[in-house]
């Protein structure tokens, strides 16, 4: 861990919540309509991966759910944003 513990958190932390900016900058500006915010239903997924990076970073067993939970945010986020991106209103 090139940046520490608190480096590596802040990074998984941002790597997890930029792509969450990205949809309501889409519709902000006027990419796509409403259904681009579809994504964001998957938000809930990831506070639970940031409460468990943080307070048991020591725990092998631990982080290698957090890592499967990290995978599954990101398949549900996709699969979202897909729909959003493809289906027109």
């Amino acid at each position: 861990m090139r940046l520490g513990v608190r480096g590596s958190l802040a990074e998984y932390v941002l790597l997890l919540g930029i792509p969450f900016l990205v949809p309501p900058a889409f519709l902000i500006a006027g990419i796509r309509g409403p259904l681009i915010l579809l994504p964001l239903l998957s938000l809930p997924l990831a506070l639970p991966l940031v409460k468990t990076i943080k307070a048991r970073r020591e725990d092998g067993p631990a982080m290698n759910a957090a890592l499967a939970g990290t995978a599954r945010l990101a398949l549900a986020f996709c699969l979202l944003l897909t729909v959003g991106l493809t289906v027109r209103p």
